[in-house]
């Protein structure tokens, strides 16, 4: 005669004070003026303290045949936690429905993520340093401390990986950022892989791989003849308008050539597919821009995605029409490289560190020697690193103390990298 169904909020935080409950339902043959008794009970917490507190546990109404009513009662939430909530309802003193609800209690803020280093030297005895941190003014019971350690650079790779897949893990095809999440799983994906994707943590490892193959999928479907974009809508503009969408692209063909580096892409038919509609999309776009550039009477000079590009395409990539080859040359790129950001100057660096095409990326793949245009680029990138406390940063430009940011200190690290194996080979 009576049913219960759930009436409570998506989450909790501690220091939270709220009612929630249940929503109760009346058959409609049900007698008139039904005593009924609602009862919530709290399941025993696995941690102490409890996440949450019940300020009252029972509560008697009187219904009406098909009559609904909300029945709430007062709790507080006062640490992390899962809390799992049982309701019964009787009717006349006959047990008549029971429910189960499960309310996640949160700390009163978004977890937060610190990092730090030091220099290792290996010797024979131990070497010990000290580490501080402070903590913030809490409610006790409303946050938590997790510490990670880690020798190398594996366990920051691992770190990121693992945000990465975190990061993707609950966006759909259609979302705004569906593309931007799918390339994370194809970048967490690539950076695994030199370090036999992930000895320390294997599950990341293998998470990674199968995450890498169900995004080509969705990759799919968001490109076209175009290139890649960010979702459905935007890959329809971009088919009526003929635009492409050139940093996003030349960030995916980036990332498969980690993958082929690492001897990995020839074994994702898939993304070996969207590799090469991404390249005539993306060659066809630069040429069609400088053939518009040159019609209302300019010279093309978009050097950022220039440089993208050319980590996307290769260094010896050259357009048919020897005007169009000109104008989107690496000579003419890296004459032009002081006027560039500090993210566009790392990725041309590491551009002429990676094959001239990408037809040639390889595992073991290593420079010969230094380019001298590099060169200069990784130097003043050296000389734009800032030290913070036991951090460091990219600067934006030279003399400024503002951060460059994610992607300019990634295309900077994967150069420095690079450049260190040319150095040692």
């Amino acid at each position: 005669p009576l049913s219960l169904s759930a009436s409570t909020p998506r989450i909790g935080r501690v220091g939270d004070a709220f009612s929630c409950g249940v929503t109760l339902t009346a058959a409609p043959d049900l007698p008139a003026r039904t005593a009924a008794t609602v009862t919530l009970g709290l399941a025993p917490a696995t941690s102490q303290p409890a996440p949450l507190s019940l300020l009252e546990t029972n509560r008697t109404l009187s219904l009406a045949p098909s009559q609904t009513v909300e029945v709430a009662f007062e709790m507080r939430a006062v640490a992390i936690g899962s809390a799992v909530l049982t309701a019964r309802v009787s009717a006349s003193g006959a047990p008549a429905d029971a429910l189960e609800l499960k309310l996640p209690i949160l700390g009163q803020q978004p977890p937060v993520q610190l990092a730090t280093s030091r220099a290792l030297v290996a010797t024979a005895a131990p070497s010990l340093w000290r580490e501080g941190i402070s903590l913030p003014r809490a409610v006790p019971g409303s946050g938590s401390l997790t510490a990670t350690f880690g020798a190398g650079r594996l366990p920051a790779v691992e770190a990121i990986a693992s945000a990465l897949l975190r990061a993707a893990d609950p966006s759909p095809p259609d979302a705004i950022d569906g593309a931007s999440a799918c390339l994370g799983l194809v970048g967490a994906h690539a950076a695994l892989l030199p370090y036999a994707a992930g000895r320390s943590v294997p599950s990341l490892g293998a998470a990674a791989a199968l995450a890498v193959e169900s995004a080509a999928a969705p990759l799919e479907q968001l490109s076209n003849q175009y290139g890649l974009h960010n979702g459905p809508s935007a890959a329809s503009y971009a088919a009526e308008h003929r635009t492409c969408n050139t940093q996003l692209t030349a960030l995916g063909l980036f990332l498969l050539r980690k993958l082929a580096l690492a001897g990995r892409l020839r074994a994702l038919p898939a993304l070996a597919a969207l590799r090469a509609s991404w390249t005539k999309a993306l060659a066809g776009c630069l040429e069609a821009e400088v053939a518009q550039a040159a019609a209302r009477g300019h010279e093309w000079s978009d050097f950022s995605s220039l440089a993208l590009a050319r980590l996307a395409l290769g260094t010896e990539w050259q357009p048919n029409d020897p005007v169009t080859a000109a104008a989107l040359s690496t000579e003419r790129l890296a004459s032009s490289v002081d006027s560039l950001s500090a993210s566009s100057k790392a990725a041309f660096a590491l551009a002429m560190l990676l094959p001239g095409s990408p037809g040639a990326d390889a595992p073991g793949f290593a420079p010969v020697d230094l380019p001298d245009a590099a060169l200069a680029v990784l130097r003043y990138l050296a000389s734009s690193l800032r030290v913070r406390g036991r951090s460091a940063y990219l600067a934006a430009a030279s003399g400024s103390a503002n951060d460059a940011g994610a992607a300019a200190s990634s295309y900077a690290l994967a150069a420095f990298a690079a450049a260190r194996a040319a150095a040692t080979r």
